[in-house]
């Protein structure tokens, strides 16, 4: 199962994450990326890192979603029956120091997203 870029945006992962777990087969993979958390803490200016809150935000149009702690990430996971196999804080390609200089710098050091690996045993 895998899920690009959305759990940032539900405000309660417990359901879901029980879910997945539910439909998947044993040995099942959960894949799936968001924003980091540290990312949002150091851009918003979060005044307090362990708190829950809802980003407002703007794109070009309003856009919301939840900003959490590392441990309300990873215990929901754990909850849920996963085994936390791999975390990731994926750095910038080489490809992309071709295409933006200056967003790779930044990105070689301090990240902005996350990627777990779990799986159903």
């Amino acid at each position: 199962m895998f899920s690009s870029l959305t759990m940032h945006y539900l405000k309660e992962w417990s359901g879901p994450l029980k879910e997945f777990y539910r439909v998947l087969k044993v040995n099942g993979t959960l894949l799936f990326s968001t924003h980091h958390p540290f990312a949002d803490w150091r851009i918003f200016r979060v005044d307090n890192y362990f708190k829950t809150i809802c980003i407002q935000d703007d794109w070009g149009f309003p856009i919301q979603y939840y900003r959490r702690p590392l441990q309300d990430m990873i215990s929901p996971i754990l909850s849920a029956g996963f085994c936390i196999e791999q975390i990731v804080e994926p750095r910038p390609t080489e490809n992309f120091l071709r295409v933006d200089q200056e967003g790779y710098q930044k990105l070689s050091i301090s990240p902005l997203f996350l990627i777990i690996r779990a799986i159903k045993h």
